[in-house]
Formats: structure tokens, C-alpha cells, sequence
């Protein structure tokens, strides 16, 4: 259970700050329910087919989180 703690933290706490490259920036997190998840994971199963597997592995539903930037300009940028 303690590998699904980061999923209903972000849930219950969407708006997130994150690190990509040297950026830091904010974004909102939602997870997509039904056909609109299932159309993800299919284009996520097609550049990383493991994950396909592992689906086909558990009997949980591997959620999908998209995460919508609120920012445009970088939050902190490193010098």
C-alpha cells in the first residue's frame, strides 16, 4: 500500500510544484477516468510497452495523471 501513498496524496493535494531540467515549475494534476484514460495508456503503452505488461500483471487499474502547467514562466530557473 505504501507504493499508492504518492497517487492519493496528489489526488487529494492537486496542485504540485516540479523539477524539469533546471526548471522548477507549478502544475495541477488530474486523473482521467474511463475511455479518456484508456486512450492515454494506450499512447503511454506504445512508447513504453512494460507498461502494458504490467497491467496485464496486476488487477489494479494503473492510473494516468496529466499534469497542466500553471505557470509559464519558470518558478525558480537555476544560474
Amino acid at each position: 500500500m505504501l507504493s499508492w501513498l504518492w497517487y492519493h496524496n496528489l489526488v487529494a493535494n492537486p496542485e504540485v510544484t516540479l523539477e524539469v531540467g533546471d526548471e522548477t515549475l507549478r502544475a495541477r494534476a488530474s486523473v482521467p477516468q474511463g475511455e479518456a484514460r484508456d486512450r492515454i495508456f494506450a499512447l503511454l503503452v506504445e512508447q513504453m510497452p512494460f507498461l502494458g505488461e504490467h497491467q496485464k500483471n496486476t488487477n489494479r487499474l494503473i492510473p494516468v495523471v496529466l499534469l497542466e502547467r500553471l505557470d509559464r514562466e519558470p518558478a525558480v530557473a537555476a544560474r
